[in-house]
């Protein structure tokens, strides 16, 4: 039956109740959605302002990134490319992420993995958010400590 609205009330399904129910709960638009809550809002907003006024920080935040992400390779790790401050670290393995994320917080540093359904299978990834307020010692320091659980896990 072909799906029809007008106004705000629907007059058929284009499927099974059954089927939207179960697109419904387990598609990632669903599952990964939210509303900002309002303080996040205005703390974007209040970010959009300095950065507007100091230019110098996206400079900054873009020379950190490229140094991490040149590093990080040379390191032997998988880097992925992206076109944001969020360099995607591939790992494959979800144990291995989830391990890599817990070993890194316990040396300071810290991470978000990310494994399926928020990403394919044998994709699982950790997420260095990179930030223009970290020195090339803080780097330097984050880097020894990838290499030294790198290693640990045989990652590298």
């Amino acid at each position: 039956m072909l799906h029809i609205q007008q106004g705000f009330q629907l007059y058929g399904w284009c499927a099974s109740r059954e089927l939207i129910e179960f697109i419904r709960f387990n598609s990632r638009a669903y599952l990964f959605t939210a509303s900002l809550p309002p303080a996040v809002v205005m703390a974007v907003l209040a970010s959009l302002r300095v950065l507007r006024s100091t230019p110098e920080l996206l400079m900054q935040l873009w020379d950190n990134v490229k140094f991490l992400r040149k590093n990080l390779q040379n390191l032997g790790f998988n880097v992925e490319h992206t076109q944001t401050p969020i360099i995607p670290l591939l790992i494959g393995d979800d144990q291995k992420a989830f391990q890599m994320s817990v070993e890194l917080e316990e040396e300071g540093v810290y991470v978000n993995p990310v494994i399926p359904p928020g990403v394919s299978a044998e994709s699982s990834l950790i997420r260095i958010s990179a930030m223009a307020s970290l020195t090339r010692e803080d780097l330097g320091c984050a880097l020894d400590k990838f290499q030294l659980v790198g290693k640990r896990l045989r990652l590298i």
